[in-house]
């Protein structure tokens, strides 16, 4: 086992958590940065967003930033998994950006998966710069390998959710209000209330906030100027979003830190 974490702020972990409780759920979180996970062994379902599967050996699960996930594990199997967070760097982009436009879960990738077994040698072997260069150049190793050959199980989803946050995303730059969502899916807010809390992991105006809240800071990392950014996802100014976007990263700082899966 092992959690290295580099100056570039990629951080690489490989986990076998001992869970006390027959069950848990791991609580609904997101990222700014992408993550991705190998798993190894465990008997888990991984939600990312209304997509939900019961992972088997070899699946490898990609989250974009702004994706909320959480899992249901059983502990007494226990829950052995490669976990690799990393930003959008330049050497990543292209591939990641192939890989988003698909399904979040890759199935059937023990052979690609046969690399992370490289990382755990490296970790014993190696240190500083040398660890930190083995570390990245086999994780672009895998994400080219996902990016062309990999298979790509769609999941299905719950229509009503997956419409929604469909919606959602399309309407970023405009007013959200939860009779506006709940009209364009023809059904009332409380259902559409209650089932996008029990199949996302949160309520559905927090996550119209956090979708905001990415998206204007995605804008600034663009080069937008920050006023602007803020203004064009419905910010008053700046400070208003600057508030609310650290509020969010304090909430999933705090999930992470609680040992997400």
């Amino acid at each position: 086992m092992f959690n290295l974490e580099l100056d570039n702020g990629i951080v690489f972990s490989h986990k076998d958590n001992v869970i006390e409780d027959s069950f848990t759920t791991f609580q609904s979180h997101m990222h700014d940065n992408f993550e991705l996970i190998y798993f190894v062994k465990g008997d888990v379902d991984f939600t990312v967003e209304q997509n939900t599967r019961h992972l088997e050996p070899g699946d490898f699960i990609l989250i974009a930033p702004g994706k909320y996930h959480h899992a249901y594990v059983n502990a007494s199997t226990g829950c052995d998994r490669y976990v690799f967070r990393f930003p959008v760097a330049k050497a990543f982009k292209p591939l990641c950006d192939s890989l988003t436009k698909r399904e979040p879960f890759f199935t059937n990738c023990q052979k690609i998966g046969l690399i992370t077994q490289f990382f755990d040698d490296y970790y014993d072997k190696y240190e500083g710069y040398v660890l930190g260069c083995l570390f990245q150049s086999e994780l672009l190793k895998i994400l080219a390998l996902l990016c062309h050959s990999a298979e790509n199980t769609p999941q299905i989803g719950l229509a009503m959710i997956d419409e929604a946050i469909k919606y959602i995303n399309l309407h970023l730059q405009e007013p959200l209000y939860l009779d506006d969502i709940a009209n364009h899916c023809k059904v009332s807010k409380l259902a559409l209330s209650i089932e996008f809390k029990d199949k996302v992991g949160i309520t559905i105006m927090h996550y119209v906030a956090a979708k905001r809240a990415i998206a204007t800071n995605e804008a600034i990392a663009n080069g937008m100027k920050k006023g602007d950014a803020a203004k064009k996802f419905g910010y008053n100014d700046y400070s208003t979003f600057y508030r609310g976007y650290k509020k969010l990263q304090s909430i999933n700082n705090k999930a992470v830190f609680n040992d997400t899966f």
